[in-house]
């Protein structure tokens, strides 16, 4: 009958706008009305359960982003140690140095060092403690 076929038309429509509100980067979640005037409560916390699974998903993977960078930025500090500037762009280089800056900021936060510290020190080494 009619509300058959409405409700069947309305899920089709329903089904339509989720995916592609999926596609963006959405999520969706859907409550009949009468669900959410009598179960108002249940509601909120399943969706701020799904706020804060998002939102720890989110994290994760900055976190993972992150620490991919750096792994980056190791290996190129790493491998530009290893060849000390030769077949090193210079482009590379300043890379090496900015990242090298970086990490003695980050151990050493008191600190200021300048690109030609970083970059001395990538070429020379730290000097031996006693």
């Amino acid at each position: 009958g009619f509300w058959f076929d409405k409700i069947e038309r309305n899920m089709e429509r329903d089904f339509k706008v989720n995916k592609k509100l999926r596609q963006e980067g959405w999520t969706v979640l859907r409550f009949w009305e009468c669900d959410i005037k009598k179960k108002l409560h249940e509601i909120a916390e399943f969706t701020k359960e799904i706020f804060d699974f998002k939102k720890q998903r989110f994290e994760e993977q900055k976190l993972l982003k992150k620490q991919k960078i750096n792994a980056n930025k190791e290996a190129l500090i790493q491998n530009y140690l290893e060849r000390k500037n030769s077949e090193f762009s210079e482009k590379l280089k300043r890379s090496a140095v900015k990242f090298t800056q970086e990490i003695l900021h980050h151990k050493y936060p008191e600190e200021e060092f300048t690109p030609k510290v970083a970059e001395d020190l990538l070429q020379y080494g730290a000097p031996k403690k006693n």
